[in-house]
């Protein structure tokens, strides 16, 4: 007579082979909503902040651009140096004497050494687009300096910044203003800059 052996199957076997139930899914996909409602408003707060302190940054620059205008005798300008999305800067220029003995009694843009340049932020793989304007006309200020002779008339300088998510904002310096205006910010984040006398505060020796 034949015999039969019956194997038993292990416990731990006796569970689903593989997959995941619905409920298990579900409970993934609503704790990944909730940290989505945190992650990102931050990441969006984090943006407006930094895209906010560029905006002011670009407006003390034309503060700086106005001060040097109505007080140094020497041409000064706005360059805009772009070389890839980690260099693009914003920079205060002046006409000064050439260093190069082959160019002797000719002048050349140098980047004011008393004035921070401005480092615009970069979002995503792209650089922050600006554009340049004088009274209301498009400038390329990469080839050559928005600038202005002390003495003579200045033009209307607008300065838009282009951030994510619709941000922008403008950088306005009036023909015969001290300081600019910033449009685009709203009123909690309005930002206008006021020129300060060093001479007055004591700090005549710090840089502007």
């Amino acid at each position: 007579m034949l015999k039969t052996w019956r194997t038993s199957r292990p416990a731990h076997a006796t569970g689903r082979a593989g997959g995941f139930t619905l409920l298990e899914v579900t409970v993934v996909v609503v704790i990944l909503a909730l940290l989505a409602t945190i992650v990102v408003p931050r990441l969006t707060g984090n943006q407006k902040r930094t895209f906010r302190l560029a905006t002011e940054q670009v407006a003390d620059l034309l503060l700086m651009y106005a001060q040097r205008d109505s007080i140094s005798r020497k041409p000064v300008g706005i360059r805009h140096e772009l070389y890839g999305p980690d260099h693009n800067w914003i920079l205060l220029v002046t006409l000064e004497a050439s260093d190069d003995p082959l160019l002797e009694g000719a002048s050349e843009w140098k980047p004011d050494r008393a004035v921070a340049p401005v480092k615009l932020p970069l979002f995503g793989r792209e650089p922050l687009p600006v554009e340049f304007r004088a009274d209301g006309e498009l400038m390329n200020v990469q080839d050559w300096p928005l600038a202005s002779t002390p003495g003579r008339d200045r033009p209307t300088i607008d300065i838009t910044l282009y951030g994510p998510d619709g941000l922008t904002a403008t950088v306005s310096l009036a023909s015969h203003a001290v300081a600019p205006d910033v449009y685009g910010l709203d009123d909690r984040q309005a930002y206008h800059p006021e020129p300060i006398d060093l001479d007055a505060i004591g700090h005549s020796r710090e840089d502007w």
